[in-house]
């Protein structure tokens, strides 16, 4: 896929829709078309993804809740201070912020303020009041089937070095404390996010929504909830195939879902992911093309 270009004056001034993803896969798979949806739709807006900014610290442990990593200051700005950063630190962008250590309810708005949006500010050219919305894309991961369908490693899988979405059997294969921990941890924060309808961008109450992949966007667009390799490649041949064929990237997603997924709205389709006595949230499904439909339906309004 082609670069993107510098950002012009005049894209400056755009509105901006500003995408929240985890990694260089779903930025590949999506954002071409979805610019060219929203040109098709209004030349007035333009889109950013970003990922979020990791922190230069790594810990492992995510059980205490009470630990933030430096950020529980919510004017200390001292993460991002990339004068004091070296080449390799300044590039550590990506990773799942809904699991990410010290990240819970009650600080994930500041975190995705400082780690998504502060980074990007100059890259993009890009301002709090020009800002028409943020869109967050996530990776359910089976967060919420049952606990009773986190399993150990089947013999063949000894090896393998992450959860194994078993999508047949509906259970996640692995460590099933750690899988239990990670789940409960990622559980809280899209609970928390799924019911925000505005988040609040550096003093500004910017509208918001979530959408998901279940598994994951892999099991989407590849039909492999496990693809342990190549999966940007995966991605760019997701988004070759669509490339000027803006019809057929908004009938994929119209028409993925089947089963439960089928004919819900915003509020049905989280609910129905939700459901802790289900297996949904590994069971491939998207609620993205709800959010295609709203760009679509124009259903998006400037500011005045």
């Amino acid at each position: 896929m082609a670069k993107k270009s510098k950002t012009s004056n005049s894209e400056i001034k755009k509105n901006t829709v500003l995408f929240l993803v985890e990694g260089d896969s779903d930025q590949h798979a999506l954002e071409y078309s979805i610019q060219e949806l929203f040109d098709v739709v209004d030349s007035r807006y333009r889109i950013v993804f970003a990922k979020q900014k990791q922190p230069v610290e790594v810990v492992d442990d995510e059980d205490d809740e009470s630990i933030v990593l430096n950020e529980d200051d919510e004017n200390s700005e001292d993460e991002y201070d990339d004068d004091e950063l070296d080449d390799d630190e300044k590039e550590k962008f990506g990773g799942d912020v809904t699991t990410a250590y010290g990240v819970w309810p009650k600080n994930i708005e500041y975190i995705i303020n400082n780690r998504f949006f502060v980074p990007v500010i100059h890259k993009e050219n890009l301002y709090a009041k020009r800002l028409l919305k943020v869109i967050q894309i996530v990776d359910l991961d089976g967060a919420y089937i049952p606990d009773e369908s986190l399993v150990p490693y089947e013999e063949e899988r000894y090896d393998f070095d992450k959860f194994f979405y078993n999508t047949e059997r509906q259970v996640i294969e692995g460590d099933p404390i750690k899988a239990a921990k990670r789940n409960y941890h990622k559980r809280k924060n899209i609970d928390a996010l799924v019911s925000k309808n505005v988040i609040h961008i550096q003093g500004r109450e910017v509208p918001y929504s979530i959408y998901y992949f279940s598994s994951n966007l892999d099991h989407v667009i590849n039909q492999d909830a496990n693809l342990n390799g190549g999966k940007v490649n995966a991605a760019d041949r997701f988004a070759e195939k669509y490339y000027d064929d803006l019809e057929g990237f908004l009938t994929f997603f119209d028409e993925y879902n089947s089963g439960e997924f089928r004919g819900l709205d915003y509020e049905e389709s989280w609910n129905l992911v939700r459901d802790r006595t289900k297996t949904y949230s590994i069971q491939p499904g998207t609620n993205l093309h709800l959010l295609l439909r709203e760009i679509l339906e124009k259903r998006f309004s400037l500011p005045k």
